[in-house]
């Protein structure tokens, strides 16, 4: 198997248990900016030896001007995700969020020049239609709070992702990994009444908090070193597939998320399918 396969399924399965991990600290009722905060900043503590392998960073304006863009669509990506956390069950989440898919197919298409076939369309059309048949009730659309948080977080996800590749050019993944982390953690970190929440959420989960981080910058920097050399619309899919399945699956299981578990199951297997027909 091609080493980039093995390397984002890895990938996908730690922001996959991540994800369970969110869903677990967003239940201790603190407010999300200091979630996203605290894990961002912790991810970046935990990337400082990153910084002694292979360090490189562009001078570039425009390249820190991009990062900059890419940071605020990542950070209230993780915000409006961990609000979406809140609303809804973490399999509907994550299986909306991976819409992004189709986004960032598009978008590598219109603005990377990435190849696009026909088996690509159907692709994605059957992702997308796994999507929209978890916010179908009776034939009808149904958005809750839950589900539009979701949905802004896939639109966010997919500038950050198409941003990162350009950045990639100019930039050591290793070293983007901890510039990344500590800038999206510090753009909510002077909010009022922050610094009292977040040592409250590190005295109580300390260790769920740090676990979180290690398997999120574990996922990160893996995406990372494939995307660097590989087309954005062929790397996502596989990491996707498999970070969806590890939540849903263990969300049903674990979490007894069984509502509406015909359709999360249907949702997963259209997507899933579709995931495959892209690569």
């Amino acid at each position: 198997m091609n080493v980039n396969i093995l390397l984002l399924f890895l990938a996908g399965l730690l922001s996959g248990l991540a994800q369970l991990l969110s869903k677990k600290l967003v239940l201790s009722n603190h407010q999300s900016t200091t979630y996203t905060t605290v894990v961002m900043l912790i991810n970046a503590i935990i990337s400082i030896p990153l910084l002694f392998y292979r360090f490189y960073m562009s001078l570039s304006i425009i390249y820190w001007l991009l990062i900059l863009t890419s940071v605020l669509a990542f950070a209230f990506s993780t915000y409006f995700s961990y609000q979406a956390y809140k609303h809804a069950d973490v399999s509907i989440v994550c299986i909306l969020q991976r819409l992004n898919i189709v986004l960032v197919a598009v978008f590598g298409v219109l603005i990377l020049q990435e190849e696009f076939t026909s088996k690509s369309v159907i692709g994605l059309s059957l992702i997308f239609l796994g999507g929209i048949l978890l916010v179908m009730e009776k034939f009808r659309f149904k958005l809750t709070v839950g589900i539009i948080y979701a949905l802004i977080t896939a639109l966010l996800v997919t500038v950050a992702s198409i941003l990162d590749k350009v950045i990639l050019k100019d930039f050591s993944p290793f070293t983007y990994v901890f510039i990344n982390n500590l800038l999206v953690g510090l753009v909510f970190s002077f909010k009022k009444g922050l610094l009292a929440d977040a040592k409250s959420l590190v005295k109580k989960h300390s260790l769920l908090l740090i676990l979180t981080s290690c398997l999120m910058t574990g996922s990160f920097i893996l995406i990372l070193i494939v995307l660097q050399k590989n087309e954005v619309s062929k790397t996502m899919p596989i990491y996707s597939s498999v970070s969806l399945l590890t939540p849903v699956l263990l969300g049903i299981i674990f979490f007894r998320e069984r509502s509406k578990l015909l359709k999360k199951l249907a949702a997963m297997t259209l997507t899933i399918i579709g995931i495959t027909l892209l690569y």
